[in-house]
């Protein structure tokens, strides 16, 4: 389950550097957990009431200058990295609007949506009150990964991440809904990055029909997957080797799966020779086959496979 470590009761808050240089020393690419080394020091950078305040200034500073220093995002702000890793803050923020804005508010936010993630992240409460949670558990080798695939979920805990909290959240196991917290909250994350996690799936969760609801679009392999899609509307006979290539050399399923969509309508566009689908069916994994099997059998991808279909469950009008 998810991992709240017992911390030290000595902490001091530490600036941003100490935490990058134990942080260089400490994680290890090939095992997540080496992260909960670093929970007495995130919680002791958490304890930094300047951090945030800093980055900011920071930001603006580099608007002025007309030059661009930190990423961040109406949500998040990161803060560095280094090999395999990279700290931000989350902001968090109550719900202030109404109707459609609060929806689109809701969404950047992902405010309940029950979802999982293809990496693990350490996280600790750095300000205000913190968002609630519900934390759930599931096993992602008892699922294939079709869109409305039943899935054995498991209610762990219901809790929040105030101030000074550090909790682990596994990838691919822990699937979690967060709710808007009752006062502005700033979270910090350590993120854990991985070739493994670049190609792993990410899914949206109904947890009470138990089931996968959709996929996050958002999410960096979606996004490559969504450029093979695009290719198969607007290419040509030339782009057909190309997307060959993603079919041979891409770990990840979506992307094997749009790039096959893709050279079919190609073939069927211009009339050409197309047996890329058939040798799919021989593809190791199990959604790869059926999506090629579909396309065989009707010519196009059912909505239990489709990104795109997949996708657009979660996009609020």
């Amino acid at each position: 389950m998810a991992i709240t470590p017992t911390l030290s009761k000595t902490l001091a808050p530490i600036p941003l550097d100490a935490f990058m240089e134990k942080a260089a020393r400490t994680v290890d690419r090939g095992d997540s957990l080496s992260a909960l080394a670093l929970a007495d020091d995130l919680a002791a950078l958490s304890m930094n009431e300047t951090l945030v305040k800093d980055a900011i200034e920071a930001q603006i500073d580099a608007f002025l200058q007309g030059t661009r220093q930190i990423s961040y995002t109406p949500q998040s702000i990161v803060l560095g990295g280094g090999d395999g890793y990279y700290v931000r803050a989350n902001i968090w923020t109550p719900p202030r609007l109404s109707g459609a804005i609060k929806e689109q508010e809701e969404k950047i936010f992902s405010y309940r949506l029950a979802h999982d993630h293809n990496f693990a992240f350490l996280t600790a409460g750095h300000f205000g009150s913190g968002y609630r949670t519900e934390i759930f558990e599931y096993d992602p080798d008892q699922i294939v990964g079709f869109i409305g695939e039943e899935v054995d979920l498991t209610l762990l805990e219901q809790t929040q991440l105030p101030k000074g909290k550090v909790m682990f959240y596994r990838k691919r196991r822990d699937i979690h809904i967060q709710h808007p917290p009752e006062e502005l909250s700033i979270s910090l994350n350590l993120m854990l990055v991985s070739d493994e996690s670049q190609n792993s799936e990410q899914y949206f969760f109904d947890t009470e029909r138990r089931i996968i609801s959709g996929i996050p679009e958002a999410a960096y392999v979606y996004r490559r997957a969504s450029l093979a899609t695009l290719l198969g509307e607007i290419g040509d006979h030339a782009s057909i080797p190309l997307l060959e290539q993603l079919l041979d050399d891409q770990p990840n399923r979506r992307v094997r799966i749009s790039a096959m969509d893709s050279i079919h309508r190609l073939s069927n566009k211009f009339d050409l020779t197309e047996s890329v689908t058939r040798r799919m069916l021989r593809d190791p994994d199990r959604l790869v086959c059926a999506a090629a099997r579909q396309l065989l059998e009707t010519g196009q991808l059912d909505e239990r496979v489709s990104l795109s279909s997949a996708a657009s469950v979660y996009k609020r009008d």
